[in-house]
């Protein structure tokens, strides 16, 4: 068991959540038939959604996106019109924590920050690493807020806006080795804490 969810064996890999089951690999069709002696299985076929990811499949080729998960998120936060940006980030830009006084109006918007950052780290980890180091920024302000760093995420929108349908495509053709790349700063200005990012890619597209 490679955690609490995710089930490893020689042929066969199997994800579950609550009462939802994927299976992958030799023996799928041979454990549907295991659990049916055990409980209740409806067999829905391929996988197609699963946990807001959309699955698509062929012969040769898994794609995973986003998208549907991506305008929901854009219609709760009222962004259905605003401008589109071709960068997840402002270039250069340098965030501030906030002092006490922009913290404190900051709250009388009554916006749950932390709770709008973890909906784009989801996004971030599962099909979207194109904007992780965007995530990891905003995330360095959770206890105390203000808005710049609101303007910041919904910038972050904006850009979610213009590439909805990206995603990540697996393809047999693509390599076969785990190719691993990363990024470090020294001491960033704003906390002399240095920060660090990778990417490990397999079969054409990122893994972790």
């Amino acid at each position: 068991m490679a955690d609490a969810c995710l089930f490893i064996g020689k042929d066969l890999i199997l994800f579950s959540w609550v009462d939802n089951i994927i299976s992958i690999g030799k023996e799928a069709d041979s454990i549907l038939k295991k659990l049916e002696k055990y409980f209740k299985v409806k067999d829905l076929g391929l996988a197609s959604h699963i946990l807001g990811l959309k699955i698509s499949q062929s012969d040769h080729m898994m794609a995973l996106s986003q998208q549907h998960y991506i305008e929901e998120l854009i219609s709760q936060y009222g962004l259905e019109d605003s401008k589109l940006n071709m960068t997840p980030i402002q270039s250069n830009i340098k965030l501030e924590a906030a002092t006490d006084k922009e913290y404190k109006e900051f709250k009388i918007l009554n916006i749950n920050y932390k709770a709008a950052i973890g909906s784009l780290s989801y996004l971030s980890q599962c099909t979207r690493p194109d904007f992780a180091y965007t995530v990891g920024t905003l995330s360095h302000f959770l206890e105390k807020q203000s808005l710049s760093h609101w303007l910041a995420f919904k910038r972050e929108f904006k850009y979610l806006r213009k590439t909805k349908d990206l995603g990540l495509t697996y393809s047999m053709k693509g390599s076969s080795d785990i190719i691993g790349y990363s990024d470090s700063s020294w001491a960033e200005e704003n906390n002399k804490k240095s920060c660090c990012r990778y990417v490990f890619n397999y079969g054409g597209a990122a893994i972790s």
